[in-house]
């Protein structure tokens, strides 16, 4: 174990002249330093790591930023940092036929090839998808075939009419619609089931049970967003209630708002749905608005309104980030969900960016004046910061292109850029600092997440390590931090002892790394300079350490002390008199010889003649210069 009372080998007067005139010339260029601490044991060396800026501050971190559609994924094509996607699992083609789930095909079309690339996966299970085909009513009212489709199985759709004797009219309503009043055609076409219907919720619960027992324990699915219900499994019904309009009170009454099949359910309806999402144990869970059941549960939202600032709807900002703070009524039943202002602090926040264009979606990466309610930077980035926002997609920054005319301008990436930094967690290290604490080296690590989120994930633990001068790990001490505690905009510290045995006095550096405890690899990249060979391990201080042999020291002296011994003595702090061996401060300090024992001193005396000077240079962690002479035989056989 490393030995505070260190053997310091010795030269003589002119070494040590030496010694002190090169300190001198390059103190001003020196980074590291001697290991030891003051009089009240705080570290004296202390490291101030590099911080990436810039597109050297977007990287692919796992859990956060971008998560384009995973339809038509492609290794490495990206022209942003891709961790995660998002993809939809129709519950038609789940389940074609009652109890057998496809599971084959959706794995071999859309997750196998993202898993084995080493993404995160977010899943949205669909009941009802609105297709956009812009059609024109037949001469009797009727639409084209194409119409007609529904998301929900055909067997779904058969026990529902007959749960209701055999009338189709109550197993749910064929909608089209207008995506805005200027338009001349209708263009949104789907199928909405009747909500209220046993056999769709049976038929619900045991889908949802059935992706829960498959993917629960796996860590390639991070997120399940709380779908099914209501058009894009966004718990609303826009299009059907535009067809049914105010029904002469009928909306929002409990007692008869049944009778509006299709349209969204009352939230004692809708609870029976959420609750079989409670299968999945392990994963995030975000659900489209916020719900009493996701405040019992703590669970998290996603807005797939993002982008937009000042318009109508619960959806816009900050008219979402109100309805979070006061509360709100759910526009299609008129029932009022209480505030939830810390959504975040449990589980992630997601959601798409209202943009379906590249034009659109520059613009909110666009530095402008321009209204309240037109999409640019500022608005994006206080939304990402009000909404604690960790993710964006599938309408997300990905989809503009890397080049040609669609491709954003130097201003407008440079804004992407600061979002991307700012989304999720964004973990620096600012500060570390070593020290000799009893038997072993102590460091205490500053890390800083400067993202507007906490990093929600258990199975990750962080390690310190000694490195040798090659940067090749000497020792591996794992961290009790636990990095889901390292909050937004906040400071934490970790701290750990080291125990090494220093075979010969030289340069060693500290080094940290977090673990992904399912590989034992290193798998999030910290924003600081000072990598390891895209390892995602960082080095972070320079440590001068001394051999911890003591044999063959001479028996007389001055003994030890915290303010340096005697004539050959030893001592650990430098005192103003002494002159024993000792821990070596910073080298930027000056250093003096003592009498007989080595020139340990810092203080206001220098010790007297015959001792010795070790100095070691290391100008921006690169030169390495060391003086030293070596005892001569007879002085340790004689003493």
């Amino acid at each position: 174990m490393l030995n505070k009372n260190t053997f310091i080998s010795r030269i003589g007067a002119k070494a040590a002249a030496l010694a002190l005139i090169m300190l001198i010339i390059l103190s001003a260029l020196t980074a590291g330093g001697r290991v030891y601490a003051d009089a009240e044991g705080e570290p004296d060396n202390v490291f101030n790591p590099g911080e990436l800026s810039g597109a050297a501050a977007v990287f692919e971190n796992p859990l956060k930023g971008w998560a384009p559609n995973l339809t038509g994924y492609s290794a490495g094509g990206h022209a942003q940092p891709v961790n995660m996607y998002y993809t939809e699992i129709q519950w038609k083609n789940f389940e074609p036929t009652k109890g057998v789930y496809n599971f084959g095909s959706i794995e071999t079309n859309n997750f196998n090839s993202a898993k084995a690339a080493g993404k995160h996966l977010i899943i949205r299970f669909l009941l009802d998808n609105p297709l956009q085909t812009s059609l024109t009513q037949n001469t009797d009212g009727t639409w084209p075939a194409g119409a007609y489709h529904m998301e929900i199985p055909a067997w779904v759709y058969d026990e529902t009419v007959a749960e209701f004797g055999g009338d189709a009219s109550k197993a749910g309503i064929y909608y089209a619609a207008k995506e805005s009043a200027s338009d001349t055609r209708y263009n949104r076409f789907g199928f909405s089931p009747n909500y209220y219907s046993e056999s769709l919720l049976d038929g619900f619960r045991n889908a949802v049970a059935a992706l829960a027992e498959r993917y629960d324990g796996d860590p390639f699915i991070a997120v399940a967003q709380l779908g099914g219900l209501g058009h894009w499994g966004e718990l609303h019904t826009v299009y059907v209630e535009s067809m049914y309009g105010n029904q002469n009170g009928i909306k929002g009454n409990p007692e008869r708002h049944h009778e509006l099949v299709g349209m969204y359910p009352m939230e004692a309806r809708s609870r029976e749905f959420f609750e079989c999402f409670e299968a999945f144990e392990n994963k995030q869970i975000v659900m489209r608005y916020p719900a009493n059941i996701a405040i019992d549960n703590g669970w998290g939202l996603y807005n797939d309104y993002f982008g937009i600032y000042g318009e109508g709807g619960v959806g816009s900002h900050p008219t979402y980030v109100d309805a979070l703070k006061y509360g709100f009524n759910k526009s299609e039943t008129g029932e009022y969900t209480p505030p939830y202002a810390d959504w975040w602090k449990n589980m992630m926040f997601g959601g798409e960016i209202s943009a379906f264009s590249s034009t659109l979606m520059r613009d909110c990466f666009t530095t402008n004046t321009n209204a309240a309610n037109v999409r640019n930077f500022a608005n994006t980035l206080n939304q990402i910061e009000t909404q604690h926002v960790t993710w964006l997609g599938p309408s997300t920054a990905y989809s503009a292109s890397a080049s040609g005319s669609t491709a954003y301008n130097a201003s407008q990436l440079a804004n992407l850029y600061t979002v991307y930094k700012r989304m999720g967690y964004h973990f620096v290290v600012s500060r570390s600092a070593v020290w000799i604490g009893g038997e072993a080296l102590h460091a205490r690590i500053t890390v800083a997440n400067k993202g507007v989120a906490p990093f929600y994930a258990a199975g990750y633990s962080v390690e310190v390590y000694l490195l040798d001068e090659e940067q090749n790990i000497l020792e591996t001490v794992k961290s009790d931090a636990d990095i889901r505690e390292w909050a937004d905009d906040s400071d934490s510290n970790l701290e750990v002892d080291i125990p090494y045995t220093v075979s010969e006095e030289g340069r060693y550096r500290l080094g940290i790394a977090i673990i992904d405890d399912a590989t034992g690899l290193p798998a999030i990249k910290f924003g600081n300079t000072g990598e390891i060979a895209s390892s995602k391990r960082i080095v972070l201080n320079n440590l001068w350490l001394t051999a911890n042999d003591t044999e063959g020291l001479p028996p007389d002296g001055g003994g030890d002390g915290d303010t340096g011994g005697g004539d050959n003595g030893e001592g650990n702090v430098p005192g103003d008199n002494g002159g024993g061996d000792g821990l070596i401060p910073d080298p930027q300090l000056p250093v003096s010889p003592g009498s007989g024992g080595c020139g340990s001193l810092y203080g206001s005396a220098a010790g007297g003649s015959g001792g010795a000077a070790s100095a070691v240079i290391i100008c921006a962690g690169v030169l390495f210069i060391c003086f030293r002479g070596r005892r001569r035989e007879n002085e340790l056989a004689d003493g």
